[in-house]
């Protein structure tokens, strides 16, 4: 092989390498599953879903429900109608039922 194609190739190889080592570094800075639950005080938590929520989620995992309808009605299992409260709990995002006030 010629100089500069030697060259060439040690570059691409070094491209690429570094590129991989960028796309594995930005994976890990993303957080994990556990980290949307984690809060430090209640208004760091928000419903999971946008209508009749059984879950709650970190306020900056929420889902986005300025163009969603919900119906009007009051599901049991959800925190419609106050049949739940949402709270932080041991730095957790957590929904209180009202048998467990």
């Amino acid at each position: 092989m010629s100089k500069p194609l030697t060259g060439l190739v040690f570059a691409i190889i070094v491209l690429a390498v570094i590129v991989f080592a960028i796309n594995l570094s930005v994976k890990n800075l993303q957080p994990s599953v556990v980290d949307n639950m984690t809060c430090v005080v209640d208004s760091d938590c928000v419903a999971a879903q946008c209508c009749h929520a059984t879950a709650v989620i970190n306020k900056n995992f929420a889902p986005d429900c300025k163009e969603i309808f919900c119906t009007m009605e009051c599901r049991s299992g959800t925190i419609d109608c106050d049949n739940g409260e949402i709270k932080c709990v041991d730095s957790k995002c957590v929904i209180i039922w009202p048998e467990e006030k």
